[in-house]
């Protein structure tokens, strides 16, 4: 599997699900990673329950996608100061997509 991670927005370690061309792979990712521009990726805004937000990264192709679990209230404003800036003034809305940068350890 492609050595990736992307940026955790929740503070402290969240869960996270891989899938990078039909293989799976999982485990926690930590806050303090390096912010790298190489890769352009695509954030998909959903609900994973009631009241929590889930936060899936993917690349644009689709190859790879990355969901983010136990994300704090404060995740979409952190998402949108890692954003470009043309990015950064977009509400977010369910199920909308807009770019992200990956983080690489």
């Amino acid at each position: 599997m492609r050595d990736m991670s992307v940026l955790c927005l929740g503070g402290g370690s969240v869960a996270w699900q891989a899938e990078y061309r039909g293989s799976s792979q999982s485990g926690y990712l930590e806050d303090g990673a390096d912010v790298s521009p190489l890769d352009a990726f695509v954030v998909i805004l959903t609900p994973l329950d009631g009241n929590t937000p889930r936060i899936a990264v993917e690349s644009r192709d689709q190859s790879i996608r990355i969901d983010l679990y136990r994300v704090k209230e404060d995740a979409v404003s952190r998402l949108r100061s890692v954003m470009p800036l043309q990015a950064r003034d977009l509400v977010l809305e369910e199920g909308e997509r807009i770019l992200a940068i990956p983080v690489k350890r």
